[in-house]
């Protein structure tokens, strides 16, 4: 079910990414809506795949669309709106990679937690204790 719903969040972020292509340098207002809409959509998801999935496809039509469409002309321009979806598909997909939950903790056979190698306790170094004469 995750995954369908990751798919799902992923088209729509595709749709969104070309909608945004599409309409960022209309005017000021269509770009305001073409990178905030996308950004507050990627908050209000739940962290996880659903958000990393919409990142993702919001991301990819926009990357495309940096590619040279013909001998001139760019379906991204190098004008400050042009910059500035780059920049907001930038923050939309650094919202959806550093909001990943940490995996949970391993556990053995009898249920309890294991610790990472990272989070173990250091072995203490053992003295021996001096000698009495």
């Amino acid at each position: 079910m995750r995954g369908i719903l990751a798919a799902v969040c992923c088209a729509v972020g595709a749709a969104s990414g070309v909608a945004a292509v599409a309409i960022h340098s209309a005017s000021w207002w269509w770009f305001a809506l073409a990178v905030g809409a996308p950004v507050l959509t990627c908050i209000s998801l739940p962290s996880g795949v659903r958000r990393l999935g919409y990142a993702l496809g919001f991301v990819a039509p926009i990357l495309t669309a940096m590619v040279r469409e013909s001998a001139s002309e760019y379906l991204i321009a190098a004008s400050p709106r042009g910059y500035g979806l780059l920049a907001g598909a930038l923050v939309v997909l650094l919202i959806g990679v550093a909001t990943i939950p940490r995996p949970a903790p391993s556990l053995n056979r009898s249920g309890a937690v294991v610790a990472a190698p990272d989070e173990a306790e250091p072995a203490s170094p053992t003295r021996s204790a001096p000698a009495e004469s």
